[in-house]
């Protein structure tokens, strides 16, 4: 029987796109299950990307992918140079999305149309060599990788704490480095570090002790409801026979969410609402801290509520504005196009120009609030709220906080901020 390879290799384009039925029929009935094995022994990626065109309808995807990772690793660690002919093949892996742009895929093409193809192609083989090895190592894009990797080394900086291990950030920003090597350099990068274990999994778990400390950091300097925080005010208790917390210039951080009254629920929607019980998986909440209380506003249409026993674990977005995410909210996982920031608290409402946006995965049986927040008074209708859901108050004092025209004055910043 005459070799897959040797049969592939003398199809034409034609061949393919109108004996793609004959052809199929023809390598089931001969090569069964071996015909994916085979494609490890084929060196020239044209081939095997004619054959899974071809087969493509029949192949396990992820034995595919499997296989294909195999094949293009082969070739990196054996050759010196990809088969530039076959551009369109590298083109069409999944950890190649949108790494091309257009113009450069016009660029190409014209390239080829009149034998410039060298310069073209060595930029390109570069761009497609560069982001075949951080998926390899990462399971992602070049640019992701890139922004995570920012992340972790801003709230580092930022917080003044060195949270992994020297070596792995040498590696993590050698990564970041590939895309300023020639082709050459970036294969001996890549056969002096595959064999390394884990490398995912090492990255990841460097982000989450990253994430972990900031997390913990945004909650643990937030209020605490309690009598020995300094803020609890005995006359003010007295005065309408319920626990009031008076902030009066005191520094602070606190953690909030605005809720709406609305007459037509029932008191169980009601109730729902409050709890964070509603039907989705993800709520929204705001950072606030003693410079921008005129930018989170007062809540005339309902309630404001403070939140001191949120579990870090369940954080799992913060952007320093508006982070787009009523898309999400209702989904079983969050993703957002607006990417995760990590900051201590300080310099997270130093970026806040009006708002930010902190999403929280509900826990359990919902998110349970610890107190109302109330500015300059206290309604009757907030003393009954606060009364039936069994709330303490937080009364704020805005005049005593130093803002300027809605935007943090830095000198007021540095003064009165942690």
């Amino acid at each position: 029987m005459e070799k897959i390879e040797d049969m592939l290799e003398k199809l034409t384009s034609s061949d393919i796109l109108y004996k793609k039925r004959q052809l199929q029929e023809y390598f089931m009935n001969n090569y069964t299950s071996e015909f994916i094995d085979v494609l490890l022994k084929v060196k020239n990626p044209t081939i095997y990307h004619r054959f899974t065109y071809i087969m493509k309808n029949y192949l396990d995807v992820s034995e595919l992918d499997e296989k294909r990772e195999k094949l293009i690793e082969k070739i990196i660690l054996t050759e010196t140079d990809l088969v530039s002919e076959n551009f369109t093949f590298l083109n069409g892996n999944n950890y190649q999305n949108n790494i091309f742009t257009d113009s450069e895929l016009d660029n190409f093409e014209r390239a080829k149309k009149y034998n410039h193809l060298d310069s073209e192609l060595k930029r390109l083989n570069n761009k497609w060599l560069t982001n075949y090895i951080i998926y390899y190592f990462f399971h992602d894009n070049y640019f992701n990788f890139l922004v995570n990797l920012q992340e972790i080394m801003h709230y580092m900086d930022y917080a003044k704490v060195y949270l992994i291990n020297n070596d792995h950030l040498l590696f993590y920003q050698d990564c970041i480095k590939l895309p300023d090597k020639s082709f050459s350099e970036q294969v001996d990068f890549f056969r002096n570090n595959y064999l390394k274990k884990d490398i995912s999994h090492m990255f990841y778990d460097d982000m989450r002790i990253v994430k972990n400390h900031c997390y913990q950091n945004i909650i643990d300097s937030a209020i605490k409801i309690n009598k020995e925080n300094g803020i609890y005010n005995e006359e003010l208790s007295k005065k309408y026979n319920y626990p009031i917390y008076y902030l009066n210039g005191e520094n602070f951080y606190a953690l909030i969410r605005n809720i709406r009254t609305n007459k037509d629920r029932s008191k169980e929607e009601y109730d729902a609402y409050v709890y964070s019980r509603k039907n989705r998986n993800f709520y929204s909440f705001s950072y606030i801290d003693n410079t921008n209380i005129d930018n989170i506003g007062k809540n005339d249409s309902g309630h404001t509520l403070l939140y001191d026993n949120i579990d870090p674990n369940y954080i799992v977005h913060v952007h320093h504005d508006d982070s787009g995410s009523s898309n999400y909210l209702r989904e079983e996982y969050f993703d957002n196009e607006r990417f995760n920031e990590l900051y201590p608290p300080r310099d997270l409402m130093w970026n806040t120009e009006y708002y930010n946006e902190i999403v929280i995965k509900k826990k359990g049986n919902g998110i349970i609030p610890s107190a109302l927040v109330c500015f300059d008074e206290i309604k009757d209708s907030d003393l009954d709220f606060a009364k039936e859901y069994h709330f303490p108050i937080v009364l704020v004092n805005s005049k005593k906080y130093h803002t300027k025209d809605g935007y943090t004055n830095y000198d007021d910043y540095n003064s009165y901020s942690i």
